[in-house]
């Protein structure tokens, strides 16, 4: 009843995709694919298959942004993913709690915690997006 509670309270939603459990936050965002010559191709997961491609001008809804990031803390690099949402700039603002590391977005294990404020290198941003319920490259999605 609590693990309901929480949904509720944070406005989390369960969505059923294939065989695996994904969470989708209330994030949205209307957005446009801003390719220069090839369709964007749309995955499974930022490493997954490829599950559809969308035009370049193509409108899509963006409902959550996750970030694979490298950081050293303590004399140690974490490497993995975090949500986009707790980066500014090249930094962590999460209003002073640590920031979870995962090892894939969404739902993967923690790897490592960021105290806020720590200094990460964003390697790559990715988009889920409503359409297949699929992800695609930051690089390629203009969002005004």
């Amino acid at each position: 009843m609590r693990f309901l509670a929480l949904f509720v309270l944070f406005g989390l939603s369960v969505v059923h995709a294939s065989a695996s459990t994904t969470l989708n936050y209330y994030y949205n965002e209307s957005c446009t694919v801003s390719t220069s010559s090839d369709d964007l191709r749309i995955r499974s997961t930022p490493d997954g298959g490829i599950i559809g491609r969308l035009a370049n001008g193509t409108a899509v809804n963006v409902t959550d942004r996750w970030s694979k990031i490298s950081a050293r803390v303590k004399g140690k690099t974490i490497t993995g993913w975090v949500a986009t949402q707790y980066l500014m700039e090249e930094y962590v603002d999460t209003q002073g709690d640590n920031l979870n590391v995962r090892s894939v977005p969404l739902t993967g294990s923690i790897v490592g915690k960021l105290p806020n404020g720590t200094e990460v290198r964003v390697i790559s941003t990715w988009l889920l997006i409503t359409y297949k319920n699929g992800w695609v490259s930051g690089d390629y999605i203009n969002c005004s």
